[in-house]
């Protein structure tokens, strides 16, 4: 029987090129695993369909929102989890939900190896890595975009050749990661601490002049966790997309 590898799969260019390049390069068999911690845009299935069309063996999907928003967007605010008291956690906090889902579609599978599609800049390959090997530590991670250079002008190439059913495109610029908690957009003209995002970074249709005014609500909690919004009792992945 052949290795498996897990493969942290968004759905976008990167990771449907990752499936072919980590067979090639490692021979193994690719089960991708798509996590919905509220990305938005396209559904489940339609992401799974795109992994196995790529060349995956099986592909993994689970829709975590309410797990995410219950058991980590919560905690996050009970503590006003923030990066330097200013930034929201919102990558941060969706990756162990998304590590958990990872590790336990590897022991399904029987997969050796899980592998996500960090570089080797910023804070989410330590995310990944720390929380598989705590889950998993008989599991083994690569990075390929980051262990083989494997940039963004060589997956739309290697797409493009392999017809891989992926838009391909170098106009956006932007790193967008999106879910229940907020959205961070990087890289590109934001790459210079001194530059504003642009209004093409966001997809906000319009500004308005100025806020609007402030709508006074009451919201109950219990241990410090909202249950309530204007003293209707939501769930608590609908509070935190009002």
């Amino acid at each position: 029987m052949k290795e498996r590898i897990v493969l942290a799969y968004s759905g976008g260019l990167d990771t449907s090129v990752a499936i072919g390049w980590i067979g090639e390069a490692t021979g193994a068999e690719v089960i991708a695993v798509a996590v919905d911690v509220g990305q938005g845009g396209e559904d489940l299935e339609t992401i799974r369909q795109r992994a196995l069309d790529c060349g995956a063996v099986e592909a993994y999907v689970a829709d975590a929102r309410d797990e995410f928003a219950n058991e980590y967007c919560m905690p996050a605010l009970k503590a006003n989890a923030l990066y330097m008291d200013a930034y929201p956690l919102v990558s941060a906090v969706s990756r162990p939900v998304i590590t958990k889902h990872l590790v336990a579609a590897a022991k399904q599978f029987g997969a050796t190896t899980v592998a996500h599609g960090c570089t080797g800049k910023g804070n989410d390959q330590v995310r990944f890595e720390v929380g598989i090997q705590t889950l998993g530590p008989e599991l083994k991670c690569i990075a390929p975009v980051r262990d083989l250079a494997l940039t963004r002008e060589k997956a739309i190439d290697y797409a493009e050749k392999n017809n891989l059913p992926i838009v391909t495109t170098k106009k956006n610029p932007f790193s967008i990661d999106q879910n229940v908690w907020g959205r961070a957009v990087e890289t590109g003209f934001l790459e210079d601490i001194w530059n504003g995002p642009p209004r093409t970074s966001t997809t906000t249709p319009t500004t308005p002049p100025s806020p609007p005014p402030p709508t006074p609500s009451s919201s109950p909690s219990r241990k410090a966790s909202p249950l309530l919004s204007t003293a209707r009792q939501l769930p608590r992945l609908k509070l935190s997309r009002s």
